[in-house]
């Protein structure tokens, strides 16, 4: 439902309002002191702490890290429990052994079981490019094989995050579609649109009573290799060796940190993201770009002395590339404050240059947001900044059975260049650095971010449901 004329014309009146704070935002973080703050925030945590992987000290010394800072800030942080899960790599390679030797490279995918018996796993394999090709060859051709999955990337969507979406399907339930067959292992061509030979890792998930068999992804290129050689009945063999292990969960924290509102204290507009990253990279992209944007945008608030009518909550996930521990905690936790929020933003899909906002709710909630960014972000330094998609990407607010949407809740995204294709480029990978990171597009992100939560923050009226 789109909003009528009269809620409209009232609408831009008291978006425009706010004309004299949105200024002091982006000459702050554009030509000011915050120039580059987002950046460098990223930077000293990245330096510190590197890769911050569910179960780790380095996890826990990171949180513990940037919620004092905050805290010297003058913001208020909240740390809340989350239990996380504690998987552990552990030494790992592969070769081809026939028709010739070739070093494989993989990364072992999260929740795998080890090798059998602390040993190499050496077996014929079977190539497949979807799960179908796998069912059409039965037991008799599978058993006691290791299934290679070299799996296309999906071009079909609008939208490249939702070929994510499509083909990580193979790494999801990959080990146990092959297992059902009697495979002894399973290998994964990486989720990506594209390689240098650079291997991505990721989660995977066991079917109940099925058995388990060690699955890791490997790249592109060896993926391809293998299909060619076993396309042309060469027989390929393999050998793998993964040493990972599972231990029981650990207590790990969500960080939840406000600048309490001056009016509508119970009303909430909040933003974040994920703080975990894998173990491979450093997770400068995922997700260390959106937690310092969205630290940085309480910083600025907080310098400026803006103070919203509502609180502005920034929350920063806890276990997101394990099991989701945090965003399960923090539903649990906060599942009853469903009607007062305004709307919850997510930072994950990284922090290149921004397009806009991707959003899910309502047809008057989006044409706001549509308001607010033709009014302040419609020629960011040159860029148009200001669009409002379709569809929000927060992988911590939508989980089945502990979704906001399900509780009537607007969600939103931010939306960047990058944030398909070129995004899977690094994503899970040894290349998640923070050579990735632009500074200056940094600073446009956090503009876009602080500008939508600000104002929303200080509006009237929470968004319409």
């Amino acid at each position: 439902m789109a909003l009528s004329g009269k809620e409209e014309a009232a609408i831009i009146k008291e978006i425009s309002e706010k004309f004299e704070a949105v200024s002091q935002i982006k000459k702050h973080l554009l030509d000011g002191e915050g120039k580059h703050e987002a950046y460098r925030k990223l930077e000293a945590l990245i330096n510190k702490f590197g890769a911050r992987f569910s179960g780790t000290q380095a996890l826990e010394d990171a949180i513990t890290h940037v919620s004092d800072l905050m805290k010297l800030e003058g913001i208020d942080v909240t740390l809340e429990k989350a239990q996380v899960s504690h998987w552990v790599r552990g030494e790992e390679n592969a070769q081809l052994v026939s028709p010739i030797k070739v070093d494989i490279k993989i990364s072992g995918l999260g929740s795998s079981v080890a090798t059998p018996n602390d040993s190499p796993l050496e077996a014929d394999i079977v190539v497949v490019r979807n799960f179908e090709e796998l069912k059409n060859l039965g037991t008799a051709n599978v058993s006691d094989k290791i299934v290679v999955y070299n799996q296309e990337w999906v071009k079909e969507h609008k939208y490249p995050i939702d070929s994510y979406g499509d083909t990580v399907a193979y790494r999801n339930r990959g080990a146990s579609e092959a297992a059902k067959l009697g495979a002894v292992g399973a290998l994964i061509r990486s989720v990506t649109p594209f390689s240098l030979g650079t291997v991505h890792t990721g989660w995977q998930d066991y079917e109940e009573g099925v058995p388990k068999i060690p699955a890791a992804c490997i790249t592109i290129e060896d993926a391809e290799m293998l299909q060619s050689m076993y396309t042309n009945g060469k027989n390929p063999r393999v050998s793998m060796f993964m040493g990972a292990q599972t231990f029981p969960d650990k207590d790990s924290f969500n960080i939840v940190a406000e600048i309490k509102g001056t009016e509508k204290v119970d009303e909430i507009v909040m933003i974040g993201g994920h703080i975990d990253s894998w173990d491979i990279g450093q997770g400068a992209m995922d997700d260390g770009g959106g937690i310092a944007i969205s630290w940085e945008v309480l910083s600025i608030l907080t310098q400026l002395q803006l103070k919203p009518k509502r609180t502005l909550r920034a929350v920063f996930f806890t276990g997101e590339e394990s099991n989701f521990g945090g965003a399960i905690a923090y539903y649990n936790a906060h599942k009853n404050e469903a009607a007062n929020y305004s709307i919850m933003f997510e930072s994950d899909s990284g922090t290149f240059t921004p397009t806009g906002i991707r959003f899910t709710g309502s047809g008057k909630a989006k044409a706001i947001l549509e308001i607010i960014g033709g009014t302040y972000l419609k020629n960011l330094k040159g860029l148009d900044a200001s669009r409002v998609f379709n569809s929000a990407e927060v992988p911590d607010l939508e989980l089945e059975g502990y979704s906001w949407p399900a509780l009537n809740v607007p969600t939103g995204s931010l939306s960047n260049v990058y944030e398909g294709e070129r995004y899977f480029w690094y994503h899970h990978s040894p290349a998640d650095k923070m050579s990735i990171q632009d500074p200056d597009d940094m600073d446009l992100c956090t503009v876009v971010w602080a500008i939508y939560a600000f104002i929303l923050a200080d509006m009237n009226d929470k968004l319409p449901r």
